[in-house]
């Protein structure tokens, strides 16, 4: 309906590229964890390290693979990003680990 016949030679990319967008889900519900927890320059730090990963591998892929090679390149860079968002959080809760998260929640006594 949307596309016309030559997009269908691209079937299994368009495919692939649905299958890669489920990343960016992950990567918002994590992003939105250390924005709250207010690691703002260590999200600043990831995001040259996906830029960086991302042409990397942008600039080996594509002209060996050419749309499967961007969409690997893609994948590539989000993972780097999950996996630094992963690192981030998983700092951050090491460092808070004897903290309680709600403070009506502390098992503690006032």
């Amino acid at each position: 309906l949307l596309y016309r016949p030559e997009y269908a030679e691209h079937q299994g990319i368009f495919t692939a590229m649905m299958a890669v967008g489920t990343l960016v889900y992950m990567i918002a519900v994590l992003g939105n964890g250390a924005t709250s927890a207010r690691a703002f320059k260590a999200q600043a730090i990831l995001m040259g390290a996906v830029v960086l990963a991302t042409f990397t591998a942008s600039a080996i892929l594509i002209p060996h693979y050419g749309l499967g090679g961007a969409v690997s390149a893609i994948a590539i860079g989000l993972s780097v990003h999950i996996a630094g968002l992963v690192l981030i959080l998983t700092r951050l809760l090491r460092k808070h680990e004897n903290t309680a998260i709600l403070p009506m929640l502390s098992i503690e006594s006032a």
